[in-house]
C-alpha cells in the first residue's frame, strides 16, 4: 500500500477508535491523560517500504 492510501485507511478505520477511547489525536499522533499522571501516546510513523531481497 502507499502512503496515501494507508492515511485514508488509518482516518477512516484507526483513529475514530482512539477518539472512542479518549484520545486526542493531532496530525498522526493521538494522546490521552489518565488519572495519576499517566499518559497514553500513539504515533504512526510513515516509512517506506525496505526491499527484500
Amino acid at each position: 500500500m502507499d502512503r496515501k492510501t494507508t492515511t485514508s485507511e488509518l482516518r477512516a478505520q484507526f483513529f475514530p477508535q482512539l477518539v472512542a477511547a479518549g484520545f486526542v489525536r493531532q496530525g498522526d499522533i493521538a494522546r490521552r491523560v489518565l488519572d495519576g499522571g499517566v499518559v497514553h501516546v500513539v504515533e504512526v510513523q510513515h516509512r517506506p517500504r525496505s526491499a527484500v531481497r
